[in-house]
Formats: C-alpha cells, structure tokens, sequence
C-alpha cells in the first residue's frame, strides 16, 4: 500500500523546516513503514508505502499531528526571521529521498 501527500508552504524555507523537523525515526513497530520525503520549492512532498494498512494509517497520523505542532511552532516564530531570510535559502532534496 503507499499514500502521497504534499503540502505547500510560504516559501522553501518553511517546507525545509517542516521536512527536518518532521523526519525523525518512529518507534519502532513503524519501521515496517517506508517514508520518503521532498521538498521541491515550498512544496513538502511525503510518500509512505507499507504491507499492513494499519501501520501505514498510523503512521501518518503520527506524521499528521507532528507536522500540525511543527506549523504551529513556524507561524509563531516566522516573524522574528529577518525580511528576505525566505529568499536566501534554496530548497533540496531529503537524503532519505531514492530520487
């Protein structure tokens, strides 16, 4: 089974920021879960694939509720980065990223 899911951000320093914040390893029952994350842009792109339909829905939730508290925490701090901080920063590739 896999599931895709991409979200945009203001600009590619917050889907960077988002993408570092949310790759982190899950417990471990949820390893049998492959994620693979992007940012392209302002564009995080997230695909999960998985044997048990039930570790996959879990981890996306995990991967869900992360990046609702990760969101949050940016909105809250974006206004003390300096004007033009966005621009500066380019967007990459996760390592984890096959492509």
């Amino acid at each position: 089974m896999a599931f895709k899911l991409t979200v945009p951000f203001r600009c590619p320093l917050e889907a960077e920021i988002a993408r570092r914040s949310v790759d982190q390893d899950e417990p471990h029952q949820l390893q049998a879960v492959r994620k693979e994350f992007k940012v392209k842009g302002s564009i995080l792109a997230v695909r999960w694939t998985a044997e048990d339909p039930d570790l996959l829905r879990v981890s996306v939730s995990t991967f869900l509720e992360k990046l609702s508290v990760v969101m949050g925490n940016i909105q809250r701090i974006w206004p003390l980065f300096p004007p033009g901080l966005s621009q500066e920063r380019g967007s990459g590739a996760s390592p984890r990223d096959p492509s």
